[in-house]
């Protein structure tokens, strides 16, 4: 009871400057939220990599709320001369972190908004730490890769280019008029208005396997409408070809037995139904 009541007391004489503190305190928190949204738009708009923007903006933030928990210890009663120690060492730390960290901290070739591939995985990019990346996965996983990783391994940055080629083959029967899936194919690019005229989009027989001819198509198209341009190609071509009458080859295995091959199967037939006759 003396421990409540003394605290009773307490917020009874420091009340006004315990709600003063706290103003100040969210007001400190709020200002250094704006700086770094302010600061990193200065930033990215001077091409400073991702990884060194997460850390000066971080550190930004860090000062700034500090500096409003000082003065709000010392609506509380903190002098200014611990206030100023404090407030010194800690602008001392930040700007030196930043000076060291900095030099040890590779670009990376990508920044936030970009589609990329990096590890295996496809997606866009989300954010950028010092520590890691946060990609956002087309089926709507978030996914934190760290940077360790990602220096290792294979980048395909999507953004830099803004067009790119679409790849499609298709296996044709032996049987099949040649000429004329390639007509079809070319018509398919030239009805399609996402293709663009230039580079040329071309048609042409990549090569004869054992149960097809492989056609293949190229072309390009903005790097937007790349992958929904692929899959209704592959849409066109198929219905296109089931109404021409063009098959698409599948795997398959033709025996051929010889006369004599022929002869020995059904006498060995015939034995095997005289033996279980008897």
């Amino acid at each position: 009871m003396p421990k409540i009541q003394q605290l009773n007391t307490w917020l009874m004489e420091h009340g006004q400057d315990l709600n003063l503190a706290l103003i100040i305190f969210l007001g400190a928190a709020i200002v250094s939220g704006l700086v770094v949204r302010l600061a990193q738009n200065r930033l990215r708009a001077a091409k400073v990599s991702e990884q060194k923007v997460a850390l000066i903006t971080r550190t930004i933030y860090v000062v700034f709320t500090l500096v409003g928990l000082l003065f709000a210890l010392h609506v509380l009663g903190l002098q200014w001369v611990a206030i100023r120690r404090i407030l010194f060492s800690v602008i001392l730390i930040g700007c030196i972190a930043i000076l060291v960290l900095r030099r040890y901290i590779p670009p990376m070739p990508f920044k936030a908004g970009d589609m990329v591939e990096v590890a295996g995985l496809l997606g866009i990019v989300e954010s950028v730490s010092v520590v890691n990346t946060r990609l956002k996965a087309f089926d709507g996983r978030t996914m934190f890769i760290p940077n360790s990783v990602i220096m290792k391994d294979k980048i395909i940055n999507y953004h830099f280019t803004p067009n790119r080629r679409i790849d499609l083959t298709f296996g044709v029967g032996y049987k099949d008029d040649l000429l004329k899936a390639k007509a079809i194919m070319a018509e398919m690019l030239a009805e399609d208005p996402r293709i663009l005229e230039e580079p040329a989009p071309r048609v042409f027989v990549m090569g004869l396997s054992e149960n097809s001819v492989n056609i293949r198509m190229w072309a390009w198209s903005k790097n937007s409408d790349y992958f929904r341009t692929r899959c209704d190609l592959i849409e066109k071509v198929k219905l296109r070809f089931d109404c021409e009458g063009i098959t698409i080859a599948y795997p398959q295995l033709d025996v051929h037995l010889s006369e004599n091959a022929a002869r020995e199967a059904g006498l060995s037939k015939g034995e095997d139904n005289s033996a279980s006759n008897s």
